[in-house]
Formats: structure tokens, C-alpha cells, sequence
């Protein structure tokens, strides 16, 4: 998994396109950051091997169901 970390957005400069594309991308990044989904991965990569273990489930089991969108049968 990913994590990446920015400490300011990008500005946009150049052109209209470019600012207004640069603009929709850092709102697109600002959704992902603040995503449900997004902050149960960052407390799932946060659990210990013997805190999975305690629970028993992997990591690939809680990360399958948080991503799934739907029940599986």
C-alpha cells in the first residue's frame, strides 16, 4: 500500500487548463485523503502482527472487506 503525504497542494500556475485541471486534481486527492476508506486502511496498517492474531483475521481479510462494496456469498 501507498502513503503518501504532501505538506502543501499544489498551486496551480500556467495556463487556464492547467489551473483549472490542477485544481479538480487536489480536490480529487483531498477526497481520497479524508475517505472512510482511506482512514480504516491507515488504522489497519497501524495493528501488530499479535493484535491480528488476538482478533483472528489477517490483514488481507480486513483490507478484502473494507474495499469490497457489497456482501460476499
Amino acid at each position: 500500500m501507498a502513503d503518501l503525504t504532501a505538506h502543501h497542494p499544489v498551486t496551480p500556475s500556467g495556463t487556464i487548463v492547467t489551473r483549472i485541471l490542477m485544481t479538480f486534481w487536489n480536490g480529487l486527492v483531498s477526497l481520497g485523503e479524508h475517505s472512510s476508506r482511506a482512514k480504516a486502511l491507515g488504522e489497519i496498517s497501524k495493528l501488530s502482527d499479535a493484535d491480528l492474531e488476538r482478533m483472528g483475521t489477517t490483514r488481507l481479510d480486513l483490507v478484502t472487506r473494507t474495499l469490497s462494496d457489497g456482501y460476499q456469498m
